[in-house]
C-alpha cells in the first residue's frame, strides 16, 4: 500500500506482546454465502483510484432515481 500511494511506513518492534489480527472471511461465507470475487490488491487499487478520479468502477457512486 505504501508503494501504490507513496506514503511511507515505519515498521515498529513493540516491547509488549502485540495482538494478531487476520483477515477472515469463514463466517460471512458460512453464514451469508459471501464470496468475494475482489483481493486486497483490488480494493487497494479502487481506492487509489477513487481517491484520484473521484469516482471509481467497483463500486458505482452515482445514484440514479427513476
Amino acid at each position: 500500500m505504501s508503494e501504490k500511494t507513496g506514503i511511507p511506513y515505519s515498521v515498529v518492534d513493540l516491547a509488549t506482546a502485540p495482538n494478531y489480527y487476520e483477515y477472515d472471511l469463514s463466517a460471512a461465507r458460512t453464514d451469508f454465502g459471501c464470496n468475494p470475487q475482489l483481493s486486497i490488491f483490488d480494493m487497494v487499487d479502487e481506492a487509489i483510484r477513487y481517491n484520484e478520479e473521484g469516482g471509481g468502477t467497483i463500486i458505482p457512486t452515482k445514484v440514479q432515481i427513476s
